[in-house]
């Protein structure tokens, strides 16, 4: 079951993260550094389900990272019926 919901919106430079329930959003560089330090934040949010909205294939390396740190992620096309 999952206990948070986090949706990413990704770009060639950066991307922006919203969590369920919080009014801040978060930017990151869509680089490696920048992934890490998302990742490393991320830990603290244990079962969290995520969603990212990637335009082209920038969404590539977030969501391999994600997935190698044992966080489930979706691409949102995956998610359309």
């Amino acid at each position: 079951m999952y206990h948070n919901f986090i949706g990413i919106d990704i770009s060639k430079n950066d991307f922006v993260v919203a969590i369920h329930q919080q009014k801040a959003t978060f930017f990151f560089a869509n680089n490696v550094e920048g992934i890490n330090k998302f990742i490393s934040n991320l830990h603290k949010k244990v079962q969290s389900m995520i969603v990212l909205e990637g335009t082209g294939s920038y969404e590539m390396l977030v969501l391999t990272s994600l997935t190698k740190s044992g966080f489930a992620g979706a691409p949102r096309q995956m998610l359309k019926r």
